[in-house]
Order: C-alpha cells, then sequence, then structure tokens
C-alpha cells in the first residue's frame, strides 16, 4: 500500500480509480497520536501536550489490488476529500437536514418550480 504524500495527487488517482472501477471503496478512520504512543504519560505529569488527532483515507479497488492511502491532520484537507466522494460515498439519514433534503422536501421543492 503506497503512502501518497500529496493531497492533490491522493484526489487524482483516487478520482481516475473511482472512474475506472466503481467497485471501489473509500475507508475513512479517525485516530489520535496520543492513543497509538507505546508508554503512557506520567501521573505526576500536570502539563499535558495537545493531542494530535489525524483521519486516515484509503481507497481500494478488490479486482487489481490497488490502494492508495493518505493521513490527513487538518480539517480543510478532510473537506476536500469529502467533497471527491460527493453524493456518491457520503450517505446520510434523513435526521440531517442540514447535509440533504429528504424525500418530502424536494417533492414539495419541485412542485413549487412546476408552479412557477
Amino acid at each position: 500500500m503506497p503512502n501518497v504524500t500529496s493531497l492533490d495527487i491522493f484526489i487524482e488517482r483516487s478520482c481516475r480509480l473511482m472512474d475506472a472501477r466503481p467497485a471501489s471503496t473509500v475507508s475513512i478512520t479517525y485516530g489520535s497520536q496520543a492513543k497509538k504512543a507505546k508508554t503512557a504519560p506520567a501521573p505526576t505529569d500536570k502539563v499535558s501536550k495537545k493531542a494530535t488527532s489525524f483521519v486516515a483515507v484509503k481507497t481500494y479497488d478488490p479486482t487489481s489490488g490497488v490502494c492508495y492511502r493518505i493521513k490527513l491532520s487538518k480539517a480543510k484537507e478532510l473537506s476536500r476529500v469529502l467533497t471527491l466522494l460527493g453524493p456518491r460515498g457520503v450517505q446520510l439519514t434523513k435526521n440531517h437536514k442540514s447535509a440533504s433534503l429528504g424525500g418530502a422536501d424536494e417533492e414539495m421543492l419541485s412542485k413549487k418550480e412546476k408552479k412557477a
């Protein structure tokens, strides 16, 4: 599994892979460097460092075995990756009204457009 260092290269390669093979999967994993540390900080240590969080994104095609990975630590980078997925990969329930319109809302909008 090659790690891709540039976000632009990861997005370009992942987009090509998903266009060529729609069965490709994208996995998004959230983690923290503090959890990964092998030694726990001493309990007498009152000053604690800020935990560094990261998001690991992996695009994988099971047919060809092609896999691209990148590790992100900024929200803006994650936003770009989620934009890449678009409506193909991000699925939200109807309870999240700000993320997507529910089926009834879309029907009402289409009826209003027909009347106008």
